[in-house]
C-alpha cells in the first residue's frame, strides 16, 4: 500500500503495485481511500497508455469493495471525493475506452467473472466519466463536445449489441446481461448532468429496445429485465412528459411481450400501476404537468399497444379454475 501511495518515488514498482491492489486488506484501502484514488488518477494522467487498463481494474475493485456491507458506509466518502476532490479532467477518455473494450468482449469471453465485476461497478464508473467531462468542459470552454458524444454513443452501441444476443439457459452471457440491467438505471441521473432529458431518453430507449423480443433464458433474467423497466418508470426520465413519451413505446413493448407469454404477471401488473400513476395529469404539476392533448396522446399509445392483449390475458386467466381467494384473479379484476 505504501509503495502504491509513493508511486512517484518508485515508478518502477507501479505495475506490480496495481496488480497487487486486490491482495491488500479492504480496511487498509478504505482507510486511505482519498489518497488511493488520487494515486490512481495521478498514475493515469502520467501514462494512460501504459497503465490505463490496470488503473481501471483497480478502480473497479475499489468501487465493488464499497458494495460490501462491511464498507458500505464509505460510499459517501467516495461521493464527496468525486464531487469535491477529483481532478481528473482527462480521465473520461480512458474510462470510456477501457469500459468499451470490456463490453466488446463479453459475447466471446468464456469466463465472465471479471467482466461482471466491471458491469457491477458501472454506476460509479459513469460518475467518474461525467465529473471528468464536466471538469474538462469547464477548463476548455466545452471543447471536444461532439467527440465526447460520439464516444458515449459508441459505448452504448457496444452495450446494445451485447444485450441483443440470446443465450439459452442461465449461461455466463445471460448472467452478464442481468448484471448490466440491474445497475443500468442508476446511470440515467449521471447522463442527465451532461445531456438534455430527451437525449438521455433516446439513449435509454435504444438500449432497452435492443433486448431480444423472445428470450430463451432463465426466468430470473426475465424478472431482472422487468425490474430494470420498473426502475426506468420510477426514474426522473418518466416524470418529465417529453422523455416519458419517448420511453413509453419501449416500456409498453416489453409489457406486451410478458402479457403475451403470460410471464411475471404480478410484476407486469405492478408496472402498469406505476406507469399509470406517472401518467396521471394531476400529479407533478409545474413544468411536468400534462396538457389535455398530451394525456390523450399517451392514452392512445397505451390503448394501441396493450388493450387487446390485456383483455385477452384477463379473459384467459379469469376463465381458469381458481380458488375464490386467488390473488391473481382479484388483481386482474382490479385492472
Amino acid at each position: 500500500m505504501l509503495d502504491l501511495l509513493k508511486w512517484r518515488t518508485h515508478p518502477d514498482k507501479i505495475t506490480g503495485c496495481l496488480s497487487k491492489l486486490k491482495e491488500i486488506d479492504g480496511s487498509e484501502i478504505v482507510k486511505f481511500l482519498q489518497d488511493t484514488l488520487d494515486t490512481l488518477f495521478g498514475i493515469l494522467d502520467e501514462n494512460s497508455q501504459k497503465y490505463g487498463s490496470k488503473v481501471f481494474d483497480s478502480l473497479v475493485h475499489i468501487i465493488n469493495l464499497l458494495q460490501d456491507s462491511k464498507f458500505h458506509h464509505f460510499k459517501p466518502v467516495m461521493d464527496t471525493y468525486i464531487e469535491s476532490h477529483f481532478a481528473g479532467a482527462l480521465a473520461y477518455r480512458d474510462l470510456i475506452k477501457v469500459l468499451k473494450w470490456y463490453v466488446d468482449r463479453i459475447t466471446e469471453a468464456e469466463r465472465q467473472e471479471h467482466i461482471q465485476e466491471v458491469l457491477k461497478a458501472q454506476e460509479y464508473i459513469f460518475k467518474y466519466i461525467v465529473q471528468s467531462r464536466r471538469l474538462f468542459s469547464l477548463a476548455t470552454g466545452g471543447q471536444n463536445e461532439e467527440e465526447f458524444r460520439c464516444c458515449i454513443q459508441e459505448l452504448l452501441m457496444s452495450v446494445r449489441f451485447f444485450l441483443s444476443q440470446e443465450s439459452k439457459g442461465a449461461g455466463a452471457l445471460s448472467q452478464s446481461q442481468a448484471v448490466f440491467l440491474s445497475s443500468f438505471p442508476a446511470v440515467y441521473s449521471e447522463l442527465l448532468k451532461l445531456f438534455d432529458v430527451r437525449e438521455v431518453a433516446n439513449l435509454v430507449q435504444d438500449t432497452l429496445g435492443s433486448l431480444p423480443t423472445i428470450m430463451h433464458v432463465d426466468d430470473s433474467l426475465q424478472a431482472i429485465k422487468l425490474q430494470c423497466i420498473g426502475k426506468t418508470v420510477e426514474s426522473q426520465l418518466y416524470t418529465n412528459p417529453d422523455s416519458r413519451y419517448i420511453l413509453l413505446p419501449v416500456v409498453l413493448h416489453h409489457l406486451h411481450i410478458h402479457l403475451q407469454e403470460q410471464k411475471d404477471l404480478i410484476m407486469v401488473y405492478d408496472l402498469l400501476q406505476k406507469s399509470r400513476d406517472r401518467n396521471d395529469p394531476r400529479g407533478g404539476g409545474g413544468e411536468n404537468a400534462l396538457s389535455e392533448k398530451s394525456v390523450l396522446e399517451e392514452i392512445d399509445v397505451i390503448v394501441a399497444s396493450l388493450l387487446d392483449i390485456l383483455l385477452r390475458t384477463i379473459l384467459e386467466i379469469t376463465s381458469r379454475p381458481q380458488a375464490p381467494s386467488s390473488a391473481m384473479r382479484l388483481q386482474f379484476q382490479d385492472v
